[in-house]
């Protein structure tokens, strides 16, 4: 029996017994979706269920912003209200360009989410954690994951705090990043996505995602503590920002590790070269980034540390 099969029956047989409400955990293996799911922006030709999973096939699309809320065949079940929730998946899916993502999402609306994704970003092959509050977008980034067969995991505790977790080996678990995001009152929706990525940078084909399964429980048992995220941008001011200007970017490393960092536009072109900081302590640290010869707009600043990565958005205005 392949590993992975295994792995999935052992993690359901494990889930409910922990469980203080079992919420679901669903194989997909109906010819229909279960009552439970709501199918956010439905096109019916770009999803399907096969024998024990469910493929969503990548489309134009992407939740980035208030100017991109449009991901189609986002898959949906209410998260019940209870302090501890975790939500898991197999992914399938060799994503080949640019923006082609797919994996978990918890969402209130499409400005308020957490998305734990596969995909190929700019400059990265591998898995990451998005989360935007009122449309600001943040990421936490792993690389390289290049792996085609992944687990991915989700948990939130005491309503605000997540964790984002994934797995290429059974029973073993890395973590992505780990935040405590204070979301706006709403019922909160949770389940699977796949997109391509808006605007311009739409360019790859539409893809298959394939799922084989979804679970999501409530429990009294807290997570194992993860190992600690190398690196989080906690500030940049001014915001917005001025062509020419300086811009100061507040970081937090938990470990010693030398910072890398550059700047990208909408289309991932670099404006600001890659330059390093050298080794740094663990603790708070403040990077003043030229942005000389930058013109108006949106970029993205991104920073790396380890195997951890996050990206702030930037606005520049005259």
């Amino acid at each position: 029996m392949n590993i992975r099969h295994l792995s999935s029956i052992c993690i359901a047989l494990v889930l409910f017994p922990l469980a203080v409400q079992a919420q679901t955990f669903d194989h997909f293996d109906d010819s229909t979706l279960k009552p439970f799911w709501t199918m956010l922006r439905e096109t019916t030709d770009h999803w399907s269920v096969g024998e024990s999973f469910i493929e969503i096939v990548t489309q134009s699309g992407a939740l980035n912003t208030k100017e991109y809320n449009n991901v189609q065949n986002v898959l949906l079940q209410d998260v019940p209200d209870e302090p501890i929730i975790l939500l898991e998946t197999r992914l399938i899916f060799e994503p080949v360009y640019w923006y082609h993502n797919a994996g978990l999402i918890y969402r209130i609306d499409d400005d308020n989410y957490v998305r734990v994704s596969r995909g190929i970003y700019p400059d990265v092959n591998g898995v990451w954690m998005e989360w935007e509050v009122d449309g600001e977008t943040f990421f936490h980034f792993v690389e390289p994951v290049p792996e085609t067969d992944v687990l991915l995991r989700l948990s939130r505790t005491n309503d605000s705090m997540f964790v984002a977790t994934y797995s290429v080996e059974a029973g073993s678990w890395h973590e992505i990043g780990k935040e405590n995001i204070r979301f706006p009152q709403g019922q909160a929706m949770a389940g699977l996505q796949a997109a391509n990525g808006e605007g311009l940078a739409a360019l790859g084909d539409d893809i298959p995602a394939r799922f084989d399964y979804f679970g999501m429980r409530t429990t009294d048992v807290r997570e194992l503590r993860a190992a600690p995220t190398d690196l989080r941008i906690l500030s940049a001011h001014p915001m917005p920002g001025h062509p020419g200007g300086l811009l100061q970017v507040g970081l937090r490393l938990d470990r010693p590790a030398e910072v890398q960092y550059f700047v990208t536009d909408l289309l991932g072109r670099r404006v600001v070269a890659p330059q390093s900081t050298g080794q740094l302590a663990s603790g708070t640290h403040t990077l003043s980034v030229s942005l000389r010869d930058v013109s108006p707009g949106v970029y993205f600043l991104h920073a790396t540390a380890g195997r951890s990565r996050a990206m702030q958005r930037i606005l520049l205005i005259r």
